[in-house]
C-alpha cells in the first residue's frame, strides 16, 4: 500500500501514515475481511443456538402452567384449613 502512495507523488511520511493506518483497519474489526468473518460466525452461532432457543420456549410454557397452577393450589390449602378449624 505504501508503494501506491508513493506511485501518486505523496510524501513518504504521508503515505506511510496512511499504509499503518489502513493496515490496523483491516485488523481491528473495521476493514471487510473481519466483518464478513465476523458474519459467518453470528450465522454459526444463530444455528448453535436454535436448539436452546427452543428448549428455552418448553420452559416459558412449563412456568406460565406453575403460574396458573400456584394461585389455586393456596386457595384449596386455605379452604381445608378454614373447614378445620371452623366447624
Amino acid at each position: 500500500m505504501f508503494e501506491a502512495f508513493r506511485a501518486i507523488d505523496i510524501p513518504e511520511e504521508k503515505a506511510l501514515k496512511a499504509a499503518a493506518a489502513l493496515s490496523r483497519r483491516d485488523t481491528d474489526g473495521m476493514g471487510v475481511k473481519v466483518d464478513l468473518a465476523s458474519r459467518a460466525n453470528r450465522v454459526a452461532l444463530k444455528d448453535d443456538l436454535a436448539p436452546v432457543r427452543a428448549d428455552l420456549a418448553d420452559m416459558t410454557e412449563d412456568v406460565k402452567l406453575l403460574k396458573w397452577m400456584l394461585p389455586f393450589l393456596l386457595a384449596f390449602q386455605v379452604a381445608i384449613l378454614v373447614k378445620l378449624f371452623m366447624p
